[in-house]
């Protein structure tokens, strides 16, 4: 199922993965069947709004525990988390 697809983890949820992702995302218009983001809707919408329906991996996290700029235990854990799942799920390409 994501054999063919470019799978993206949008990093440390306090970070500026989610915001860069996003940018990049709605700049270079990838076609959404392309591409799997694996992260969270509420950090996503956080950090902005994407052009495109792009299938998300929810990975959990709670939108209470978003710090911008700040280092946590849980934003470090969600980024493992994110990363195990992109491995598992043996995409075409991992951006991270």
């Amino acid at each position: 199922m994501f054999k063919d697809k470019i799978a993206i983890t949008t990093g440390d949820p306090n970070g500026i993965g989610a915001e860069i992702t996003i940018k990049a995302l709605n700049a270079l218009d990838i076609p959404h069947d392309r591409v799997v983001l694996i992260s969270n809707s509420k950090i996503l919408n956080f950090y902005g709004r994407l052009n495109r329906n792009y299938s998300i991996i929810e990975i959990p996290y709670k939108e209470e525990d978003i710090c911008a700029g700040e280092i946590t235990k849980e934003a470090g854990e969600f980024s493992f988390r994110s990363l195990v799942k992109a491995c598992e799920i043996k995409p075409k390409a991992i951006v991270t």
